[in-house]
């Protein structure tokens, strides 16, 4: 009877060690799948932005366009004095317009980036806690399985 139940120890000690590995397994495995998520994310986010800009760019010839209609119908010429002024403007104006749209989409990268390494990191830390635990198990339900069948004379 003694040895069944040495046995059933040192199965049960397995079993605990085994699940503590696919713990830390799994969890790296889902932080994985989340820094995949975040990349995704960051591409999605210079995609909106690279949307973003031509956008603009699209009003910013519409303004243009109008502009120049409106000067040639108040019979000021486009190519001289104000309406150059007022050209210049609306190119200086875009053009910040144009790198702000950039720089909140290199902002949410980044956050993006972060996130996704972050995962990774507490992906891999988890693998090898699990690891970890695992042998912490199998050595300490080793040594009391030992133990016990030691006091029970099933190791002689």
């Amino acid at each position: 009877m003694s040895k069944a139940v040495v046995a059933l120890a040192f199965a049960g000690t397995a079993m605990q060690a085994y699940g503590a590995y696919q713990q830390g397994k799994n969890q790296k495995r889902l932080n994985e799948y989340n820094a995949q998520i975040a990349e995704q994310n960051a591409q999605i986010a210079q995609d909106k932005a690279d949307y973003d800009k031509e956008q603009l760019k699209r009003r910013i010839r519409k303004v243009k366009g109008s502009q120049v209609v409106a000067l040639s119908k108040a019979g000021v010429d486009a190519t001289e004095g104000t309406a150059i002024d007022l050209f210049e403007e609306l190119a200086i104006t875009g053009e910040q317009d144009l790198l702000m749209i950039q720089y909140n989409a290199d902002l949410r990268k980044r956050g993006y980036e972060v996130e996704a390494a972050t995962a990774r990191f507490t992906g891999a830390a988890a693998y090898q806690a699990g690891k970890m635990r695992a042998a912490g198990t199998l050595l300490t339900g080793g040594s009391e399985g030992y133990k016990y069948g030691t006091e029970t004379g099933v190791f002689g």
